[in-house]
């Protein structure tokens, strides 16, 4: 039987950048990743695929190859905390042992529970064949909807609508990006991209995909409306099936539950990506953040420590930042809710451009203070390319944990009361 010192199950971004830097730290051990896809690639990259199905995904197998890192195409079908796993591999099963074991078993798309799901034309948005299957179905001029307005939702309605296709997005609630931004943003956000040529329809609930054979429909708040092709674009949820099995401690989010060296509850096993919580930069509370970011900065800190080097993780500092339809999407830190989450009271403020500083008009930003410090939490913006000054020092006075007097002094001028209040850039006299 062979035995590796590190077996990474998952070929994610978050395995594939665990099993490199592991190597790159100890050359001389042995480590191995599992995955059932042919090879990692940045998840961010799957919307191209849809626009262009002949392009091609940046994939990181030759690097693992020239690493030194043996990939195994399959999955891990049960695995012993005493140091043994059974790989089921496209040509047989295999047992081998290992000395440190990194879960990086991902995320599953979010799915509603509702009729017609198995019908042709009903996708979701995780994979390459995920992305693949929607491009070779699309054609121009059907009507198409997709569920969730987040980012990769909006991302995914672009490239149907660059397509020819006529694109709608379903939402429980008004606006588009809850997550990311405020709420006056996100309504603003939704206006900007309904002009830009894709519905948005919120508050009406999905209950039916209708066809016989294929979609035909969609039934919203009973009426049924014409349809083609529908997408889930819901967000991702822990994939955490082995981790159970084994017996991993998981965490309320149903992330495998880690600490800031990115150990799992057993000893020798290491959980990260989109399976994985990770650590809040600014409050050092467990969150979960499914995002490439995170994968890949929990990975480097679980690598290191595979090979011995004791390493703590910082801290996530979430910094999202996309072009959708033309626009800059930019958010960092926390917004009031996730604030609010972790225990925090936080407001947020309004950023108003003013004529002849570096910001295109249409632009919206807000920061998210901290009530009873005036420590800034978090930022965000919509519209044109944000001028890359208000970002830069956000980001900043969120890192070194900044008030808005820090601000102030760097040429913001900043109203002291708390909640919704302007903000206005201040050019000296």
């Amino acid at each position: 039987m062979e035995i590796f010192d590190l077996l990474v199950v998952g070929g994610g971004i978050g395995g594939a950048w665990t099993a490199l830097t592991f190597k790159e730290f100890s050359r001389e051990g042995r480590a191995a990743v599992v995955s059932d896809e042919e090879a990692p690639y940045k998840r961010a990259a799957l919307v191209k695929l849809i626009k262009n199905p002949e392009g091609r995904l940046e994939v990181f197998r030759d690097k693992l190859e020239q690493a030194g890192v043996e990939y195994f195409r399959g999955k891990a079908v049960e695995v012993d905390p005493a140091g043994e796993a059974l790989l089921e591999l496209d040509d047989e099963k295999r047992k081998v042992g290992f000395r440190k074991l990194v879960m990086a078993t991902g995320g599953r798309p979010g799915l509603l529970s509702v009729p017609g799901l198995n019908l042709k034309g009903v996708f979701t948005f995780r994979f390459s064949r995920d992305a693949l299957a929607i491009a070779g179905y699309a054609r121009s001029g059907m009507e198409a909807y997709v569920v969730g307005g987040g980012l990769i939702g909006l991302e995914v309605a672009e490239a149907l609508l660059k397509r020819g296709l006529k694109v709608r997005i379903i939402k429980r609630v008004p606006g588009v990006l809850v997550g990311i931004l405020e709420r006056d943003l996100s309504l603003m956000a939704a206006e900007m991209f309904e002009r830009r040529g894709v519905s948005v329809i919120a508050g009406r609930r999905l209950e039916e995909i209708v066809g016989r054979d294929k979609v035909e429909g969609v039934r919203l708040s009973g009426e049924i409306h014409r349809a083609d092709l529908v997408v889930f674009a819901m967000g991702v949820l822990p994939e955490t099936s082995l981790a159970e099995m084994v017996g991993l401690k998981l965490a309320p989010s149903r992330a495998i539950a880690v600490n800031r060296l990115m150990e799992a509850s057993l000893e020798n096993f290491y959980a990260v990506g989109d399976c994985a919580e990770t650590i809040d930069y600014v409050t050092g509370r467990s969150v979960y953040r499914p995002l490439g970011s995170v994968a890949s900065e929990s990975a480097e800190i679980a690598g290191k420590n595979a090979t011995g080097i004791r390493v703590e993780h910082p801290g996530n500092l979430r910094i999202q930042s996309e072009k959708i339809f033309g626009l800059r999407v930019a958010s960092l830190g926390l917004t009031v809710d996730e604030a609010e989450s972790l225990g925090l009271k936080a407001s947020y403020l309004k950023v108003e451009p003013v004529r002849g500083h570096p910001l295109q008009e249409g632009s919206h930003m807000r920061v998210v203070v901290e009530e009873t410090s005036s420590r800034i939490l978090g930022f965000q913006s919509i519209g044109g390319e944000t001028g890359s000054i208000h970002t830069e020092l956000a980001l900043a006075a969120i890192r070194e944990r900044r008030t808005v007097e820090w601000l102030e002094n760097k040429g913001f001028k900043i109203s002291k009361e708390m909640g919704f209040c302007p903000l206005q850039w201040h050019f000296p006299s």
